[in-house]
């Protein structure tokens, strides 16, 4: 559990995302929080010519979308309120 205000920790790192598999990531245990906890997410993109994976020579500021090719980085969440 997370104690202090202004405690961080990291849930989840893909420091080789597969543009292939478009599935999601999930935590192995439940994470308790604090009561008003903030969840951020941070989404960074490799938009360089050199990536394989870049759908466009030369790279193009990309905005959300629903096509493989549009920003997608998306945070699901479940939460369960304790009555503890």
């Amino acid at each position: 559990m997370l104690q202090n205000v202004g405690d961080t920790a990291p849930f989840i790192r893909v420091p080789k995302w597969d543009f292939e598999w478009q599935g999601f990531y999930t935590l192995k245990n439940p994470v308790k929080l604090p009561k008003d906890s903030k969840v951020h997410g941070k989404g960074v993109f490799d938009n360089k010519a050199n990536n394989i994976h870049n759908p466009n020579s030369p790279p193009q500021t990309i905005g959300a979308g629903l096509n493989t090719s549009d920003e997608m980085f998306l945070i699901y969440s479940i939460t369960v309120v304790s009555r503890r």
